[in-house]
């Protein structure tokens, strides 16, 4: 069965990610409270891109880099916005698909960013 397992934002790049029971997706801008809706993502674009609006992450992935790696490792260190259980989200890119009422396109995979690469 797959599902959320978690909604993820921050209010800008050097804050802790919050988790959230819900949140607002906003076409064309990203989740109302997140770092990239209001333009201040360290990657952030001007003008946004939309491959920069949700990110995603699988929570068996997490779980398999901190076994792996012997790193106490969460999603809230991923920095992405959706965890995932019982998805394979590399599958969705390319095609549309919806969480909850939202229909989202998967545009790109997202490669771990700088300071992922650097706090693992």
């Amino acid at each position: 069965m797959s599902s959320v397992a978690k909604i993820l934002i921050a209010d800008s790049p050097s804050s802790p990610m919050n988790s959230c029971p819900e949140v607002h997706a906003v076409p064309g801008v990203g989740l109302e409270g997140d770092r990239y809706s209001s333009g201040l993502g360290t990657s952030s674009k001007h003008p946004q891109k939309p491959d920069y609006e949700i990110t995603f992450i699988e929570q068996e992935k997490i779980d398999a880099f901190a076994r792996e790696s012997g790193l106490p490792f969460t999603a809230f260190h991923a920095r992405r916005n959706i965890v995932t259980e019982g998805v394979d989200l590399n599958a969705l890119v390319g095609k549309d698909f919806r969480v909850g009422s939202v229909r989202i396109r998967g545009i790109r995979l997202c490669e771990p960013c700088a300071h992922l690469a650097t706090a693992t």
